[in-house]
Formats: structure tokens, sequence, C-alpha cells
């Protein structure tokens, strides 16, 4: 809904540790670039372990700096597996086609790497996935985590695909920071940079790879992501952490909440069992998926561009007016007369259908606003 804040952004410390390993293949101590980013070692391998953007900013130019070498990031994306992705790894390697997974990840992206949107698209025989910041990175940190990014992804197809990849199509923006032949993944596709003028790339895949069925991956890996997720799945029931989880599962699902069902298969739970471990925090998914609408209709409505219309739509009311009601009985005003109190300006928009005419001392009441 909009992306994270570039103030309160948070990423996951466990990409990260990568870089000390390949900066450590090169002679160069963990503690050098650390010390060069002013960030304690605990911070990266805590289990939860997150890293605000302007520490990303820092350890991003003290690794470019210490390490021997212009493709960083292509090195760096090639060591992440699939498996180290928490619960999404494991669903990931699970998903029975590469349409599947892609979707799977354009979903959840938001938990992979927040600083970034996913968008994925199948039309006229092809799919287009497309990679684009949604935080104000320097330049020297948007081309590292561009490059992560794009190798990432083509590792990630491999893995899925568990053969060769045919030739694909791939356009980045930004200009090719080193020789584009000298690294694997990239050799084999048709790859341009210096595309167009947004910072992103995008990746062109035919439907039949899409679409074919998946070699089922035979080795280690679907091993290690299922300990990964075994471990996930105890570390929360141990915390009691299990409606945290899919409270932040739901805030940051693209297209939607999603279903009691998908959260509880993304465990490799069933329905019913998921449904008992949130009633043992004393929790309901119903509840909690309400909860978290509303808290994601307060956010879309604060930011004050999306037409109330699409809004509940997205969050998915079947029209207007059934978002209408649920938003007045949890806040006692309508979305358009909460987001007036915030956004004056939008009180001469016209008025959408099913939405009476707000009352301008309801709106302005911090107690039935939810302030």
């Amino acid at each position: 809904m909009g992306g994270p804040r570039p103030d309160t952004a948070n990423l996951p410390a466990r990409y990260y540790l990568r870089l000390g390993l390949l900066l450590a293949e090169q002679g160069v101590p963990a503690e050098d670039l650390l010390a060069r980013a002013r960030i304690p070692a605990r911070r990266l391998l805590e289990p939860d372990g997150s890293l605000r953007i302007q520490e990303v900013e820092r350890l991003s130019l003290a690794a470019l700096a210490l390490f021997r070498g212009s493709d960083l990031g292509w090195r760096l994306g090639a060591a992440i597996p699939p498996a180290e992705h928490a619960t999404l790894g494991h669903a990931l390697l699970d998903a029975p086609t590469l349409d599947a997974a892609l979707r799977l990840a354009a979903r959840y992206f938001s938990l992979l790497s927040p600083g970034f949107l996913l968008r994925y698209r199948m039309q006229d025989g092809a799919g287009e996935v497309e990679v684009m910041p949604r935080l104000a990175f320097g330049a020297a940190t948007l081309r590292l985590h561009l490059d992560t990014i794009l190798t990432g992804l083509l590792a990630e197809l491999g893995y899925l695909h568990g053969r060769p990849l045919p030739l694909l199509e791939v356009e980045c923006a930004l200009p090719a920071p080193a020789p584009v032949r000298s690294q694997p993944l990239l050799r084999p596709h048709r790859c341009r940079f210096g595309i167009g003028g947004l910072p992103r790339f995008v990746v062109r895949l035919p439907e039949a790879l899409l679409l074919g069925r998946r070699q089922r991956e035979a080795g280690g890996l679907r091993e290690e992501a299922r300990g990964r997720l075994e471990a996930e799945r105890e570390r929360l029931r141990h915390r009691g952490g299990l409606s945290e989880w899919a409270g932040m599962m739901l805030r940051e699902a693209e297209g939607g909440l999603p279903t009691q069902a998908e959260l509880a298969g993304l465990l490799g739970l069933s329905t019913r069992s998921f449904a008992r471990e949130l009633e043992r925090e004393g929790v309901g998914y119903r509840a909690l998926a309400s909860d978290m609408r509303m808290a994601r209709a307060r956010a879309a409505l604060a930011a004050g561009s999306q037409p109330i219309t699409a809004l509940a739509l997205s969050l998915g009311y079947g029209d207007v007016a059934n978002f209408s009601r649920a938003f007045r009985r949890a806040h006692g005003v309508s979305p358009r007369a909460w987001r007036a109190a915030r956004h004056p300006g939008h009180g001469s928009l016209r008025q959408d259908e099913g939405e009476p005419r707000p009352s301008v001392t309801r709106a302005l009441c911090p107690a039935r606003c939810g302030r």
C-alpha cells in the first residue's frame, strides 16, 4: 500500500551478511567492513536483525570501497539462495510453475527487499518482471542493489526451473558497470543496459517457460528451505509471535489481503492448525484481517492520492458502499471525511457513490478519527 517510508524503513540484515563473506574471500576481515560502516556486528547477527536505510547506505558504500572489482552486486545476487528467504523460500521452491512463484514473489516482495517494488504481468504470450526502487537510495547504493536483485532473480529462476534457462530479454536503465559477458548468470541472455530513463530493470520471459510444470529440485536446497521453515515455525510458536507474523503478512501483501488458507500454506500448516495456533495467542484471523484492512485503509487515505473506489476494491470489498460502512463502524466517520480531516483539499473532489457527504464536525473530531 505505497511502500515503506524512508525514515522508518528497515531492511533485512541477513542479506547483508553476504557482503562480509564476499569481502572475506578477498582477504578483507568483516571487522574492517563493519568498522568502516559504523555498524555493530550484533545488528547483522540477530535472528530478526534489520538495518535502517542510513545504515544500508553506509554499509553499501563501505563494501564498494573495500571490494576489488566492479561486479560486487552481481556477485552478491548470485550468492543468495532461495532457501534464505525465510518462510517465503520454501513456498517459492514449492510453487508448481515459475508463473506461480513470480506471482508469490511479487505479492510479498516488500518482505524480500523492502526498498524495491517488483511487478509481474503476463500479456501477449510473454511474462514481464519489472523492479524499481521504492526508497531514495544514493546512486552507488542503488546500482549495487539493482545489480544484486537482477542477478538474484536470474539465479532464483534457474534454481526453480531446475535446468538451464532459455534466452531471456533483459533491459536495465543503468549502464553496465562491468563486462556483461564475464558474468555467468547474464552471459546466456540478451542484455541491454542504459535503456530508458527510470532506475529499474525489466526481464521478459516466454509464456511456455512460465506455465510449464517445474522440474522439482532433487538436491539439498529444498531440505534446507524446509529446515528453515520448521525453525521459523518453532520460533514463532515459542515467542507467541504467530499473530505478529500473520499481521505482517497481511500488512505487506500486494494486491489485496491474503486468505487464512494462503497464510497457513506459507507456514506449511493446514488452515485448521493455523487457526488453532492463532487462538492460542488469543487472536482470530477474521479480527486480525479486519484490523489490518482498516490499518491499510488509513495509510492509503493518509497518503491522499488513491480514489476511494479503487481503494475499496484493492482491500477486497465488493463496492465502495460496503467499504464506507465498515470504515464508519470502525472510526465513526466515512473514509472521505477521515481523509478530508488530514487533506482539506480533498473535500472538493467528486463524491464517491455510496458515501454520504461528510460532516465537518465529525471529521475533525480526534476521538472519532482513530487518533
